[in-house]
């Protein structure tokens, strides 16, 4: 709902005696626009005032119950009961999840020597609230690797040794499915240009010969001639040996 015609002058006289929640709902106008238009304007409505007589009985009733109980026995929300026992310097009972701040003093010590599993034992806290006791007071537990971690890392790091140790010694093989005379035309392409060829030179790569510069070859002599200029076919074998 628009604000366009409210009159400013006969806000600005509600505001002395009604609070946000009574002009809007004079005016029709829902709460959070009314409270909009208020700021835009700087005009400051009645203030809410609560009424703390209703909890005469709140001294004894602390004792005995939680904040979230009495909010619930009175009818309001958390925060309210938080200000009434602290505008009557009362306490109410600790729920039973209540984490004492005081239970982690020695931590600084115990997480010397402790895991964040030991210290949950030890403390009788969950494993997150530790972590979060940790990382506040920037602490880092005693970190035990796991065995079976340990062993998979030094089997990952040995056979990546291997393969690092191995790598310029592999022949240089493409992905796709090459015969012996596919990768000998490889070997030789860092010479010249070389590729399938009909016998007249034509290149055509379903062919059967091989165009090796100005030359054109068989499969047979285009391997003997990749050989003869130091092309290993079998490498693989040599490095398993």
């Amino acid at each position: 709902m628009s604000t366009a015609n409210l009159d400013k002058s006969a806000i600005m006289e509600d505001a002395k005696y009604l609070t946000c929640n009574q002009i809007a709902a004079k005016h029709g106008i829902p709460p959070s626009t009314m409270h909009g238009y208020l700021r835009r304007n700087g005009i400051a409505a009645l203030a809410i005032k609560r009424d703390y007589s209703k909890y005469d009985g709140l001294d004894e009733l602390c004792q005995t119950m939680t904040k979230r109980e009495l909010a619930d026995h009175y009818g309001v929300v958390f925060s309210t009961i938080e200000s009434a026992l602290a505008r009557k310097g009362l306490e109410a009972k600790r729920a039973p999840n209540y984490i004492d701040r005081s239970t982690y003093n020695d931590i600084a010590e115990m997480c010397k020597v402790m895991t964040v599993r030991q210290l949950t034992e030890h403390y009788g806290r969950s494993e997150d609230a530790v972590r979060k006791a940790l990382a506040k007071r920037g602490l880092s537990a005693v970190y035990v690797r796991n065995p079976l971690h340990m062993r998979k890392e030094k089997q990952r790091k040995a056979v990546q040794k291997n393969y690092t140790d191995n790598w310029g010694k592999r022949p240089q093989v493409s992905g796709r499915v090459e015969t012996y005379a596919d990768q000998a035309a490889n070997f030789l392409r860092k010479e010249c240009a070389v590729y399938r060829c009909k016998e007249d030179g034509k290149p055509d790569w379903t062919a059967s010969h091989w165009r090796f510069g100005r030359r054109v070859m068989t499969e047979e002599e285009l391997i003997n001639t990749a050989k003869r200029k130091g092309w290993n076919g079998d490498q693989w074998g040599s490095m398993a040996a």
